[in-house]
């Protein structure tokens, strides 16, 4: 898997490379943690499926800059030996702080 995460004008666009993946899920956190100290699970605060292009990339575009927003995958796909998947699992990206240097830069 490959993701990136670009903006444009008032728009952010959202994209994950995983070909084999049968559904991709996009969620939104208040911070950068997917387990309490207790060992819970958090919730997202907003959840959006997207959708796959021929190519495998799954995209997902909102509007807004969304710089210093905290997201994850849930991304779904075929079981057995040697597949990664975990539809339940959230896995996380460090793409905000680079969207936060852009935009520092580009002002």
């Amino acid at each position: 898997m490959y993701s990136i995460c670009t903006s444009s004008g008032n728009s952010t666009t959202y994209r994950l490379f995983a070909p084999r993946a049968s559904a991709v899920r996009l969620g939104f956190f208040d911070g950068p943690y997917y387990v309490s100290p207790e060992g819970e699970a958090v919730a997202p605060k907003e959840v959006f499926d997207l959708k796959r292009s021929k190519d495998g990339v799954w995209e997902h575009t909102r509007p807004g800059l969304n710089i210093g927003q905290y997201y994850a995958y849930q991304v779904d796909g075929p079981l057995g030996n040697g597949e990664g998947f975990h539809p339940g699992a959230w896995i996380g990206v460090p793409t905000p702080r680079r969207l936060l240097w852009q935009k520092a830069t580009a002002s």
